[in-house]
């Protein structure tokens, strides 16, 4: 009996590894296409807020394209929004620029200009530079360390895979960066990039491995949790479609397995003034 109930898993296992494996190679044209124009309104939108000398203002139009593309080719049930996230035990995220959340699902502690939610609640952020240099990648790293050493459900977030038990209520969060530009001029930009990310890392005491995905605008697109990544060529825009279609795919799978938020572990023990009638 235990060695059919093995044999049974192993074969689903192996189905669920090569479902995956036996995608179509090329992409559906009319799928590609609409990602061509976006990258184009993407740069458009950028250029044109470097008119603006005051930083907010700057950062508020580098942060708008993106959240716009989001809000526009995800489904309604989700939130993009800029703030924090807070765990029970009042320790806060960094502030994230975009945050991707199912409303459905929360209620935000703090609703203004940025938004601040429970740290149950987020699926997906995305910090956003407009160019990635030695400094910057410092910052990046130090953030995602800190938004990955929040405890929702009381428990460090985990890195699971698509196979990973769903009815296990430990989180994870997909963090990326988007830049849309970077100092390194190279044709294999990956590589480059990548290796400053591992150097900054070990400088700074921090994971590379905190970080989802890198996507730099016509430059290409790195996975750390693998140390793999894929340098864009001839403008094709091929990896803004990678980058969308990743946390598209996590947040239908991550989603879908997310335990509701515990409310009752931030309102405290509401005790005081009960008697027994």
């Amino acid at each position: 009996m235990a060695g059919h109930r093995n044999q049974k898993n192993l074969k689903t296992n192996i189905m669920k590894k090569t479902y995956y494996k036996s995608r179509p190679v090329k992409a559906n044209l009319t799928y590609q296409s609409r990602f061509e124009k976006s990258i184009l309104d993407f740069s458009s939108v950028f250029i044109g807020s470097k008119e603006f000398n005051h930083a907010l203002t700057k950062g508020e139009e580098r942060e708008m394209p993106i959240r716009n593309f989001f809000e526009k080719n995800l489904p309604e049930i989700y939130e993009i929004r800029k703030g924090e996230i807070i765990d029970c035990f009042g320790k806060s995220s960094p502030q994230l620029d975009l945050m991707i959340y199912d409303k459905s699902k929360s209620i935000e502690f703090y609703e203004g200009d940025s938004v601040i939610i429970p740290a149950e609640s987020l699926l997906v952020s995305i910090e956003i530079k407009s160019l990635l240099n030695k400094e910057e990648t410092k910052k990046i790293l130090q953030n995602a360390q800190k938004l990955k050493s929040l405890k929702p459900f009381k428990k460090k977030t985990v890195l699971k895979t698509r196979e990973s038990d769903n009815k296990i209520p430990e989180c994870r969060y997909f963090h990326c960066v988007f830049a849309y530009n970077t100092d390194f001029k190279s044709d294999d930009w990956a590589r480059s990039e990548y290796n400053r990310f591992l150097e900054v890392s070990h400088e700074s005491n921090t994971d590379i491995k905190k970080i989802d995905r890198i996507y730099v605008v016509n430059k290409g697109i790195i996975n750390p949790v693998i140390g793999s990544g894929v340098n864009e060529r001839d403008n094709k825009v091929i990896t803004l479609m990678y980058f969308y279609s990743h946390i598209l795919n996590f947040l239908f799978r991550e989603n879908g397995r997310r335990h509701p938020v515990p409310y009752e572990l931030y309102s405290g023990r509401q005790s005081q003034g009960w008697v027994k009638l």
